[in-house]
């Protein structure tokens, strides 16, 4: 066993104590004290050493933790203020901003300066380079709940520069950020659309300027790793120069190869699996140059061990455990593949052995987090990878040639367009290939026990014992995939928390819908984000969604349309109801003219239609009646329709954005009003003020309400007074503001469906 395996288990197992017990920093500082005090105890030989690497671990989480706590902001919200911070990325062009992330240092108000750590979204009139210290006055606010991807790395706040007082730079550091700049700018001057940004995401690990089709296209291959900082790039680096030296001394070769890595990580910034890499590569040099062999293993276990002691957060890195898993699986089965491939050439065997071994160990993390899986992922890998290796030499020789030579830089980068527009040919002609991509539902603790043991078995499949847990574990997970086709999931309705908007799916005998899929966040617009791309699109992947087997869309405005093209191009639809409205909205048009084009037939619907989804589940139109509403407060909202799912005793009613015209002309069109009774309201108009009357309530009678809003939105739904019509006649009100995602179990014995809240990390 390698000897930092246990050092490093006792790591691990201290950081997730301290973030899934939550122990005070104080318990940390204590058992510390004792480990030092019981190593000198010569009886207890090692153990005291690992208990101190579990307490250090617990300590650097704890005190992370405390520094980075986002508590210290609240209270700020709304105010002008002069903080100090430093640019922790490279700043991003917006239409009337630079935006970027940035470390808070110290902040002035009450007349003074005041220590504040914290991570914010800062945008900004003027460009700075990345690791400046700025001083600047703006305006501190909070981000929507939802609102944005900073929020996972940390940063719930966004902060307005109005003036920029002071700007300093550390010359090392600025130094690489002018050389990337440069670096990037020369890319943009040098090739075409989209290949410089492209070039952009392969050599630095940038992929914000790149199309979404482009990045759909590398998603669905299993490529996209090479547009993201990663370890693969430090080999291609230090294997580059390696060959570039080869006619030099050894020793110079691997100083020349360590020297390239630290410079190519200074470029692109401290990201995990590049740290890993870098880390990985010089222990290996060092190793060498002291005549000491290659210990990969250990090497490996090291740089884990290292990582993970100066930020602890990494181990809750999807990157990080894909980079560190997927090293495993080299350094594991590489060679017994290689050995089964051997009648193959050296490097196709090599090739495939190593996509394979890397590819097999991050199966259950991609399906985790993703909820994807690639077929066609070891043919684009071996296909694509050698490409980027030479995509990134031309791109290195260009940039250096255009200092010295123009007409010879521009003649490479002739030639490294042609590889890009190679790369990106074999990616779009993979990624069209029938069944390469396929959703996988989330898998469930067992199932990752189950096949992560089922990898011990095939490590050790030459001894009896491996060969007994190999096919023990594999029969099992066997069993239970084989399981899923015969036993019927339960009946789920589950309320995505789409900021303000709404979106419900509803999952019924294998089947899947859709009621729209809207969502208008406030600031997050600035930042690109997409409810579609962000939280429909992954919600619907969770669940192994494939194929949609309707949408229905209540009425034509963004908060129920906006996410809706994103589910047509990731998606199969068969069908899509909707109301006969008519709307100047280019995002509907748009719209319509996808789904023309996706072939997928366009049912407008009626009043008292009754809409079949699967045996025993119907969904029943009550609204809009023809001829429509007009001249109403909202002639689109009033029309929306109103729908209502039954299945057996339960029935749940979803009344998109109607208002006090439309509810009252509802109830007078509506005989028996008893139709409408249900044991779940999807609100009206996300709980306005000029919803939810007292007598539609009366109707309805629900013991369950869902009021679908965003967070500080500008309408400032839910409305106080609808709020208090709400929780005087309804027991359970819940909102996707303060409760997240909101999902129903319907248990067809009982006339009351039992809720089951669903994991906020499903919509993600």
């Amino acid at each position: 066993m390698a000897p930092v395996v246990l050092p490093l288990g006792f790591v691990i197992l201290g950081i997730l104590v301290a973030k899934f017990l939550g122990v005070h920093t104080l318990f940390w500082w204590g058992l510390l004290g004792v480990c030092l005090m019981a190593s000198l105890w010569k009886g207890l030989r090692f153990w005291p050493i690992f208990f101190l690497f579990f307490s250090v671990a617990g300590l650097r989480y704890g005190m992370l933790s405390d520094s980075y706590r986002d508590d210290s902001l609240k209270g700020l919200n709304g105010q002008t203020m002069v903080f100090r911070l430093e640019v922790d990325e490279t700043p991003v062009a917006t239409p009337e901003h630079y935006r970027f992330l940035g470390k808070t240092s110290q902040a002035y108000f009450g007349q003074r300066w005041h220590p504040l750590q914290a991570k914010v979204l800062v945008y900004s009139p003027q460009y700075f380079s990345l690791h400046s210290t700025i001083q600047a006055e703006g305006v501190l606010d909070e981000l929507s709940r939802k609102g944005s991807a900073y929020q996972a790395k940390g940063c719930h706040h966004f902060y307005f520069i109005s003036k920029a007082i002071e700007e300093k730079n550390r010359p090392f550091l600025s130094w690489a950020s002018q050389s990337r700049e440069s670096m990037e700018s020369w890319f943009s001057f040098s090739l075409l659309a989209p290949y410089d940004s492209l070039a952009k995401g392969i050599f630095f690990g940038d992929h914000r300027q790149i199309e979404d089709n482009v990045m759909d296209e590398f998603r669905v291959t299993g490529t996209y790793h090479l547009l993201v900082a990663s370890g693969l790039k430090v080999a291609l680096v230090s294997l580059g120069i390696w060959f570039l030296l080869w006619q030099c001394p050894f020793q110079v070769r691997l100083v020349g190869a360590g020297l390239a890595v630290l410079g190519y990580a200074f470029l692109i910034g401290p990201e995990p699996p590049l740290l890993r890499g870098v880390l990985m590569a010089l222990c290996a040099a060092i190793a060498l140059l002291l005549g000491r062999g290659r210990d990969s293993l250990d090497a490996f276990l090291l740089v884990a061990f290292i990582l993970l002691l100066v930020n602890p957060f990494w181990l809750f890195d999807p990157g990080f455990q894909l980079s560190f898993l997927s090293v495993f699986g080299i350094l594991f089965f590489f060679e017994p593949l290689a050995l089964k491939l051997s009648f193959l050439p050296k490097w196709i065997a090599d090739s495939i052995s190593v996509t394979i071994s890397a590819q097999l160990p991050i199966l259950i993390p991609l399906a985790y987090y993703f909820h994807t899986f690639s077929l066609i992922s070891p043919l684009a890998n071996l296909l694509v990878v050698p490409l980027s290796a030479v995509s990134m030499f031309l791109g290195s020789l260009s940039f250096g040639l255009s200092f010295l030579w123009k007409s010879a830089a521009m003649m490479v980068s002739s030639c490294h367009q042609v590889v890009l527009s190679l790369m990106l040919w074999i990616v779009k002609v993979c990624s069209e290939i029938p069944l390469a991509y396929q959703s996988v539902s989330t898998p469930n603790l067992l199932t990752i026990f189950l096949f992560y043991l089922s990898l011990v078995g095939l490590w050790l499949i030459k001894t009896r014992q491996g060969k007994i847990l190999f096919a023990t574990t594999s029969g099992l997970l066997a069993c239970f995939w084989i399981r899923s086709f015969f036993v019927s999931p339960p009946t789920r309705i589950t309320f995505l928390d789409v900021g303000q908007g709404d979106s419900a799916i509803l999952s019924i005998q294998r089947k899947t819908f859709l009621l729209d899929a809207g969502g208008s966040p406030t600031e997050t617009e600035l930042d690109g984000f997409s409810v579609g791309e962000r939280v429909v699109v992954p919600a619907l992947r969770a669940r192994g969604v494939n194929v949609l087997d309707g949408i229905l869309l209540t009425h034509p405005h963004l908060d129920h349309l906006g996410g809706m093209l994103a589910v047509l191009q990731h998606f199969k639809v068969k069908r899509i109801w909707l109301p006969d409205l008519s709307t100047p909205s280019p995002l509907y048009k748009t719209f319509l003219a996808e789904a023309k084009k996706c072939k997928i037939p366009l049912l407008f619907v009626h009043d008292h239609e009754k809409i079949q989804l699967a045996e025993g589940a119907t969904l029943n139109l009550y609204w809009p009646e023809f001829p429509l509403l007009h001249g109403t407060h909202s002639d689109l909202n009033n029309n929306s329709v109103v729908s209502q799912l039954e299945i057996g005793d339960v029935k749940i009613l979803f009344a998109g954005d109607v208002e006090l015209e439309g509810e009252k002309a509802l109830l007078n069109h509506l005989h028996p009003k008893s139709l409408l009774r249900s044991q779940i309201l999807k609100v009206p108009h996300h709980g306005s003020g000029t919803s939810s009357t007292e007598d539609f309530l009366r109707a309805v009678s629900p013991r369950i309400a869902v009021v679908s809003v965003g967070e500080h939105n500008l309408y400032h739904h839910p409305s106080p007074l609808t709020l208090k019509r709400l929780r005087k006649r309804i027991p359970y009100v819940y909102r996707t503001d303060h409760d997240g995602t909101i999902g129903f179990e319907l248990l067809l014995d009982e006339r009351t469906p039992r809720v089951k809240p669903i994991p906020e990390s499903v919509s993600q």
